[in-house]
């Protein structure tokens, strides 16, 4: 099994992990139930959000792989306010493994997929969401 440091950097760092995160709120917006949750949040102007939105999560994910540790916030209170359900989960998990797979190398996408797994379940756990 390689090591975290080895996952950030085999991807090419931080530039690939912003390129998932991305490719993954363009493929996860062309859901309407899942681009119905963003509406609900998006501030105007709505690309200075997204921006914000992606170099937030960016930080998150290189924290994840092993890269540096800038990720700042509480998922589960971000999550709290949005009225999601179980099949919001099982979506995003699933646009998310696409994203992955499309995008990183076998080992690194299995890694991520099985994190995000992982951080759905206690996401959920912690929303009170069977």
């Amino acid at each position: 099994m390689m090591s975290l440091e080895n996952h950030y950097a085999m991807i090419g760092g931080r530039a690939t992990v912003e390129q998932l995160v991305r490719t993954f709120y363009v493929n996860l917006n062309q859901i309407p139930e899942m681009k119905a949750v963003f509406d609900q949040v998006v501030e105007e102007p709505a690309a200075e959000w997204w921006e914000k939105h992606i170099q937030k999560l960016t930080d998150f994910w290189v924290g994840v792989l092993g890269g540096p540790k800038n990720f700042r916030g509480s998922p589960p209170m971000a999550h709290m306010p949005l009225g999601l359900s179980s099949d919001h989960f099982n979506r995003w998990l699933a646009v998310w493994e696409h994203t992955c797979e499309q995008t990183l190398p076998e080992q690194s996408a299995i890694f991520l997929m099985e994190a995000a797994g992982r951080m759905r379940m206690g996401l959920q756990h912690h929303l009170g969401i069977s």
